[in-house]
């Protein structure tokens, strides 16, 4: 029974490793500019929320898409 809790410990923790390689690391944001500039999940860090948005449509989330 001990060597199945710590096999489970083990794995557990492996899971935990293996996440955290996926996340990334923080990146900086491109200096501002006169165009819409595309950012990555890794440069959201440092941004303020500015507000929410929400839509009540019946059907696909792409009919939600086109109401906002």
């Amino acid at each position: 029974m001990t060597a199945l809790k710590l096999l489970t410990a083990f794995f557990l923790t492996m899971l935990l490793c293996a996440c955290s390689v996926f996340q990334g690391k923080p990146m900086p944001l491109p200096p501002p500019t006169q165009h819409a500039q595309l950012i990555v999940y890794a440069q959201t860090g440092t941004l303020e929320k500015m507000g929410s948005i929400s839509v009540n449509v019946r059907g696909s989330a792409d009919d939600a898409d086109h109401a906002i």
